[in-house]
Parts: C-alpha cells; structure tokens; sequence
C-alpha cells in the first residue's frame, strides 16, 4: 500500500509519539518536577573536615505526588547547594550527572559555623523542582577541634548521705568526658568521698571552696586563653533555694557563683575571648540559681525547678543509686553527639515521665503531671524554661556540642523492650520482661524497674527516691535477647516498666519505657477499675458513638467471646450496684 503524504504524517508521529511513550522521554509529556532531599551529619569537629551529604531523590509519580509509583522521564542531575558561616547567599557545591548520581556528595567544612545545605533535582525533561520552603534541607554545626574544659563537683552534706550515689553520678560524666575527648588536665574534677575516685583533684591543703573558686577564677580564664574552647561547670549533690552543698559545713551560694563567673568573664574580655560558658547544676531547687546566674554568654541549666526536688534515678549492678537522673541523662544525650538543646529536651521527657506524679492535675505553669521540671536559660533574661516552643531560649544552646566525634560507641542502648503477654487477665499474675541491646558485648547487665498502678508521688522536701519493685534479666542466645519472668503483677491496672542497660563503663542507658496492663473483668476503660465509667465506655461503643481519644480493651471480656458488648455493660452495672 502506497501512503500519501497525510497518512504518511500520521504514520510518521504516531512512531515518535510511541518511542517517546516507551523510552520514557517525556517530548512534553513529562511535567512533573523530581524531588530530593538531602541529609547531613549535626555537627564535625574542626575546620577543614570532609563529610558526606546524604541525598535521595525521585522522578517517579502517583497522584501528582512526587517519589510514587509510575515513572517519569527519569533523572538527569542532582546539585548540592550551601550557605556556609558569613554567607547570605547560597552558593553551589557539588554536582552528580546521570550514572553519577548514588545518593552522597563530598563536601568540606572550610571554617567553623554553621552550614545550610539543600539539593535541586532535574529530570531528562529539564524540569527542576523547586528550593525547599523553609529554605535549606539540613545543616551541620562545624565545632572546633578543641573540645574545652571542664569543672566537675560532687558535693556532700552533713553525715554524707547520699556521696555513694551521686559518685556514681559525678564518674559516669568523667565517664563521658574521656569518651568525648576531653584529656584529663583539663578537667577539674572534685569529691569528698573518702574514697578515691579516678581523675579526683587533691584539694586537702586550701580547702573545697578555695579550690572552687580557683578553678573558675584562675585556671579556668588561663587555660582558655593558651587554647580557646568552652567551659562547662557541672554541679551535683543536695541543695537548699540558692544554695548548693559543696560539704556538710560550706556552703556555695547562687549569688556567690554569679562572682566567679563575672571575674572569669572579665578576666577573658582583657584577651577578646568569646567562648560558651555553660553551668549544669544538677540539685533540689537548683532552678533558684537562674536568676542570679543569668547573663549573656552563659547557659544556665537546673535539674529541677525552684520550687522542685530532685529525683534519683534506678539502682545499678551493685545496688548504687544513680544519684541525679536529670543529669545522668542530659549527658547519655550528649555522648551520643546530640547538640545541647536536643540532648536537654530529651533528657526533660526522661526526667518527666520518669517523675510522673501519678496525678491527674496539671498545674500551672508546666500544665503536665510531672513533679520535676528541669530548666534552661541561654538568653540572658533570668527566667529558664523548658518548652522551647515559644522560641525564648534554646538558640544558643543548639550550637554546643559537647566534646568531639570519637570511636567511642556511646552508651549500650535498649534498643527494643516488652512483654508476653502484652496485657494481664484478671487471674494472671506473671509476665515474661524480655530487652535487647545495641551492644551484648559491652553490656554488664540488663534489667527493669516496676512502678506499680495507682503510685502517687506527693509534694516532700529534699532530694526523693523512686523505690520501685523489679527484676534483672538475663541473656537467652537462642531469642538474641535478655529476659525473666516476673510474677508479682497482683494489683490491676497499669504496671509502667522501666527497662535498662549498664555497660562495662558503668554507664547507665537511658529507658525504654513499656506498659502492662492488668485488667479485671469489666475494665473497659483500663483505669484498673470496673465502675459506672466502663458501662458508659461500652454503651458508647455499641450505640457506634464517637471513641476517638478512648482506651478500650477487649481484656474486659466477662464472657468469653473476646467482644465488649452488653454482658460487659450488665456485669458493670451489677458490680457498682453490688447484685
């Protein structure tokens, strides 16, 4: 058959539209930009310092949605863009072309600051998505090499009770700080524990004060000034409102502490040195420190809040109490590289749902149920906080890291934890706990602590103690985990579980926080109760009526069909009646 010149016009476009279709090249087909997003390490230690930043990147769609399911024309480049320390605008840094591109692009930190990275995807078409809204898609802290200094007490009371456990508390951070890279001449580290501890200053002849005073005043200033870098002050033991116990007869006051920081200050504005200065005062009422601390250059951080005890933590392998769980677990988050405003709001969730009240109130101003309220304050303005929601405080502190990147892997992690059975009937009473770990070999035990249903934590004075029931496990092989059974579940309920590694350092990690529940017959609601609430729980189910935001258990079952219906309903009812 012999075309003519129209059919011959239509034959030809049909051919180039079917090879466009099939090659995937778009010919005007393809509309639709490519996506990527990139992603960085929080922070590298030293100008000059080479890393990765991670991208991935998609040309693909399904309802207009980028990194879908059907295909586009495919990717052609991936760019890399940067707004490093000084920088207004962004500049590009790195370019992967077709085969080249593998999701990793090299860059190099040419000095410290701060550094704004985003990618820019375009496909075979030339479509070219657009700058992320918020304008960068990560960024990385470039710190100094030199990791700084650093002042450590452990304080004691009259009678030293309590030295035992915030030890523990004050060698797990000298723990961290080797670990960091910190070399011990430039910690100062104090205790009067009569028993020697590693790294322990001598301070027989001038006295603990005196010493103090000299570490902050004197060493301090001359040491940053051979070798600018940070100064951290950390402070464990009891307290009193402005007050710190350094021994059971001296003393160190708030408005005391604010003098040796004003001279250290002035002292480094002779030689024009600006580094952070942060002091951690892990105390009751420590928070009373904030106002007179208070200043620019400093972050002040308090384990509690004025008006606050301080709360303990679990009991290590050798039944030692760890003796500030605020503290121990700010610096668990700072060993892990988090920069100090991240390693502080997750050490608050810690130490808030470890120091649950127990209570359904929420008083003002935290409006949470916890009776611990740790406190940071990096803006001079004399009121800590610990919601940075409203953007008051916080700035600062995100760019201190502490210490730099070493081999050192960190605290042994719990990296999954629970129960079998999930949730208790009414007559059992015991539950197989079982852990696993980041490390088996570096972890020296496992275990979990149990605060029982209906634990109420009252209003007192002085540092409190959480004295919870619990169960050390142990390595089963064959499962890769560790595990016991506990049998003591006898009240109804719900049993937080609190589950812990300890590793060859001491260490201790932070939890991982499970439930159980254990529920009479009737419980609709898991309140550990059948009552008038249960029969309205379950009418609200069988009328299909709204139960967004409700807990319901089908544990509650009286019948043995595993439903909630009206036996559940008749059989609450007869309970509160008492038929």
């Amino acid at each position: 058959m012999i075309m003519n010149t129209k059919q011959l016009i239509l034959h030809t476009l049909i051919i180039i539209l079917a090879f466009c279709y099939f090659s995937g090249i778009a010919a005007g087909f393809d509309t639709g930009k490519p996506c990527s997003q990139a992603e960085s390490p929080s922070s590298v230690n030293g100008a000059g310092s080479t890393f990765e930043i991670k991208y991935t990147c998609y040309d693909t769609y399904g309802d207009e949605v980028c990194g879908s399911d059907s295909s586009g024309s495919g990717l052609y480049r991936v760019d890399l863009y940067v707004k490093a320390p000084g920088h207004t605008e962004y500049d590009l840094a790195g370019v992967d072309i077709e085969d080249a591109i593998d999701g990793s692009l090299p860059y190099i930190a040419s000095d410290t600051g701060e550094y704004f990275f985003y990618t820019l995807a375009m496909d075979m078409a030339t479509n070219i998505e657009e700058p992320p809204l918020r304008g960068y898609d990560t960024k990385t802290v470039c710190v100094p090499d030199f990791p700084g200094y650093f002042i450590l007490a452990v304080g004691s009371v009259y009678g030293e009770e309590g030295i035992e456990a915030h030890t523990l508390t004050g060698n797990n951070v000298y723990s961290h700080l080797i670990n960091r890279g910190f070399v011990p001449d430039n910690i100062r580290y104090f205790n009067p524990n009569p028993e020697t501890q590693t790294g322990e200053e001598d301070y027989s002849e001038i006295g603990y004060q005196w010493a103090m005073r000299e570490a902050v005043t004197q060493w301090a200033p001359d040491q940053m000034k051979k070798a600018p870098g940070p100064l951290y002050i950390t402070l464990i033991n009891h307290g009193l409102p402005d007050m710190f116990h350094l021994t059971g007869i001296t003393p160190l006051y708030a408005r005391e502490l604010d003098a040796w920081l004003d001279e250290l200050q002035e002292n480094l504005r002779t030689e024009n040195i600006e580094q952070p200065i942060v002091i951690i005062i892990g105390a009751s009422y420590s928070g009373s420190f904030i106002d007179n601390l208070s200043d620019p250059g400093r972050i002040i951080i308090t384990s509690a809040a004025d008006d606050e005890p301080s709360y303990r933590g679990t009991r290590d392998l050798y039944d030692v109490r760890d003796g500030e769980f605020f503290t121990s677990a700010l610096f668990n988050e700072l060993s892990m590289g988090n920069n100090l405003r991240t390693s502080f709001e997750r050490a608050v969730e810690q130490t808030e749902a470890y120091t649950d009240s127990g209570k359904s109130d929420r008083p003002l101003p935290y409006s949470d149920t916890a009776k611990q309220h740790p406190l940071l304050d990096d803006n001079g303005d004399g009121a800590g906080t610990n919601d940075f929601s409203a953007g008051s405080d916080g700035g600062e502190a995100e760019y201190v890291f502490l210490g730099r990147e070493s081999d050192n892997p960190g605290p042994v992690m719990v990296t999954e934890a629970g129960t079998i059975p999930s949730n208790l009937s009414d007559s059992d009473n015991q539950a197989l706990l079982w852990v696993q770990v980041s490390d088996t070999e570096r972890a020296q035990a496992v275990w979990v602590d149990i605060r029982e249903p209906g634990m109420i934590l009252e209003d007192s004075e002085g540092q409190q103690v959480l004295n919870l029931g619990g169960i050390f496990l142990h390595r089963n092989d064959a499962e890769n985990r560790y595990e016991a059974v506990y049998s003591e579940f006898s009240l109804f309920g719900e049993h937080t579980l609190f589950f812990y590694a300890q590793d060859i350092t001491g260490i201790i990690s932070p939890f991982e926080k499970k439930y159980l529940y254990k529920i009479p017959k009737g419980d609709i609601n898991k309140d550990g109760n059948a009552d008038v609430a249960d029969a309205i729980s379950g009418l609200r189910l069988l009328c299909n009526a709204d139960i967004s935001g409700m807990s319901i258990s089908t544990h509650a079952d009286v019948n043995g069909d595993g439903k909630i219906g009206f036996s559940e309903v008749i059989f609450v009812l007869q309970n509160a009646a008492e038929l």
